[in-house]
């Protein structure tokens, strides 16, 4: 009955009478990509709604969404849990980035050339980690360092540095990469995909997490499309 009172609310008065406070929790990824335009369409469309937004790795914010601490969700998903409601957001392939003056001017290298180097990615908890490792594994490349960082901001500055060779979604690096400060490396192999969903868990004391669900999946076709 209280969704169905937002409902009947937003109908008859208009998006700006809904009002309340909702958890956000989002992926690094969603930050370095669409997650401020999020932000804006909120504050216009439904300029009552506060938002407070987490920060955090994947099995965390689907902690958050169990213990009730998060409310919507925007992370690698879906969330399988039978409770719990995942529109699907966005896919994004992980890509081999590396520095302007990186050592090699080829733009494909084998996989074991570039395992000479250190790889930057996804702490080691976050399937992306686990992915790779099973590539290089199965590549019989048992000794490639692979860092772990759960900081998408630090791998970044990582890669500008020269420290490695990133392997994160290149949409996160969009502008580096046009500017020519980053630069992309092909080997040839199929790379792990990062599948984005926004999940969150029906309650009737927070009718608005299908609202701000729904309104997310709309912003991340927006930016698939440009």
């Amino acid at each position: 009955m209280i969704s169905l009172s937002a409902q009947m609310v937003e109908a008859v008065a208009g998006r700006t009478a809904l009002s309340g406070t909702v958890q956000l929790g989002a992926s690094d990824t969603i930050v370095h990509t669409w997650l401020s335009t999020l932000l804006k369409r909120l504050s216009v469309e439904y300029p009552e709604i506060t938002l407070e937004v987490n920060v955090d790795a994947t099995p965390n914010l689907t902690a958050g969404l169990s213990d009730g601490t998060i409310d919507v969700a925007l992370l690698m998903g879906p969330v399988n849990a039978s409770n719990a409601d995942n529109l699907p957001l966005c896919s994004y392939p992980i890509s081999w980035i590396v520095s302007s003056d990186f050592e090699c001017e080829a733009a494909t290298l084998a996989l074991n050339d570039l395992a000479r180097h250190p790889i930057i990615t996804f702490s080691r908890s976050t399937r992306p980690y686990m992915q790779l490792k099973e590539m290089f594994d199965r590549a019989h490349l048992h000794h490639v360092r692979i860092f772990g960082n759960s900081s998408l901001s630090s791998i970044v500055r990582m890669t500008f540095d020269g420290i490695g060779v990133a392997a994160i979604p290149h949409h996160v690096v969009a502008e580096h990469l046009a500017c020519g400060r980053l630069r992309r490396i092909e080997t040839g192999h199929e790379m792990p995909v990062m599948p984005f969903t926004a999940s969150f868990v029906r309650r009737m004391d927070m009718p608005l997490s299908s609202i701000v669900a729904g309104l997310a999946q709309d912003v991340a076709a927006h930016y698939e499309m440009r």
